[in-house]
Parts: C-alpha cells; structure tokens; sequence
C-alpha cells in the first residue's frame, strides 16, 4: 500500500452544537484528521458555520490527499487568515 493510500478519505467533518451568551445556540463544523503514520488524531474546532461549505473542503483535502501535519495552514489560507 503506497502512502498515498494512507493518507486518503483521512478527513472528516464534525458537527458540533454551541452556545455563546453573545449570539446564542449555533452549529459548527470542524475538521478531524486521522494521521494513519503516526495513529494519531486531531480536531480542529468552529472552521466553518456552513456544512456544504465544510464538506466540500474536507473533500479536496481528501481528494489532494494533503498531508495532516499541513491541515493548519490550509485552513488559514483557505479563511484568509
């Protein structure tokens, strides 16, 4: 099995519900990312407030099979952080 093989379909999105005093209950979704390498994963929390918007970028991280130790700085480059 090449690493490409490893690191495919290794992201998904998290629904997550919360509640601010400011704006009241809302919905987020977040990115997990299992590094299969290093058995590890992670959860990077509240990307975005739109579930297609959220599905559609974990799709092309899958798709381009990016590596989860960049999965940071594609999300700030993706919000133009």
């Amino acid at each position: 099995v090449g690493s490409e093989m490893c690191i495919r379909d290794s992201y998904k999105v998290i629904r997550k519900n919360h509640y601010s005093p400011e704006t009241g209950a809302y919905i987020s979704f977040g990115i997990s990312a299992h590094d299969p390498e290093y058995g590890q994963t992670c959860f990077v929390p509240d990307v975005f407030i739109g579930e297609s918007e959220a599905r559609a970028f974990t799709e092309r991280l899958n798709t381009l099979q990016v590596s989860p130790i960049h999965l940071i700085d594609v999300i700030e480059d993706t919000l133009g952080v």
